[in-house]
């Protein structure tokens, strides 16, 4: 399967919409972000009828340009939580068509975030810069996605270090992913400076003995588990 070739600007414009950003597939607009300005409106488009449910029950059509063109235009209310959890479906929804990994950040929604994910019913991911606890893992685990530790884990205070280490020794080996987040979340002792990928070093050093194992143990098991995820 080809990879999804990225995110474009295009600022099409027309009397009603401007096309804000959208993101190509094969070389195929598949999904498009839209406002209409004279309102203020938030619309999120998805190429075909079937891909995605209508948010809110609206649905409209839209004649913006060739590229955007045969696209099912849905509104959304980004600022609600369930406008969010509705887009954050049709996210799911969009990698799952694709047969695509998503990535996932989930801070302070737990709840929410695992009854979407239940609801589209597509397990095949990374919950990247995980900020949850032992339970919140085996829940994440048991649906088959894979738990990515960011440069926060080696901020863990020392009240709360039991309870991060039996949460990093409950991920399974072929689990287990180690970020940097960056430039954000730069792991001591850089905390507090732009965070850049060569400092994930201080990941590894933090986990791997944790773990039991090495840091170069610990990256070559990672470096496979991505792979694996990735098809690579």
């Amino acid at each position: 399967m080809d990879p999804v070739d990225g995110t474009k600007d295009f600022a099409a414009k027309d009397d009603e919409f401007t096309t804000n950003i959208a993101l190509s597939y094969k070389h195929e607009i598949v999904v498009g972000v839209i406002t209409a300005p004279a309102t203020g409106d938030i619309y999120f488009a998805s190429k075909g009828n079937g891909a995605f449910k209508i948010i809110n029950g609206v649905k409209s059509e839209m004649h913006v340009n060739d590229k955007l063109e045969n696209l099912t235009c849905l509104r959304s209310v980004f600022h609600t939580t369930e406008g969010e959890k509705e887009m954050f479906e049709m996210q799911l929804e969009l990698g799952k068509n694709l047969s695509l990994p998503v990535i996932v950040h989930s801070r302070d929604g737990f709840e929410d975030t695992l009854d979407c994910i239940k609801n589209v019913g597509y397990h095949n991911g990374i919950i990247h810069c995980y900020s949850y606890g032992y339970e919140e893992a085996l829940k994440f685990l048991d649906l088959g996605w894979y738990i990515s530790f960011a440069g926060s884990v080696t901020y863990t205070k020392k009240s709360k270090l039991e309870d991060m280490n039996k949460l990093l020794k409950c991920i399974p080996e072929d689990r287990i992913l180690c970020e940097t987040d960056s430039p954000y979340l730069a792991p001591v002792p850089h905390r507090g400076t732009p965070n850049s990928p060569y400092l994930v070093q201080h990941v590894y050093e933090y986990i791997a003995p944790v773990r039991g194992t090495s840091p170069e143990k610990l990256s070559e098991q990672v470096d496979s588990n991505i792979k694996t995820l990735f098809k690579m």
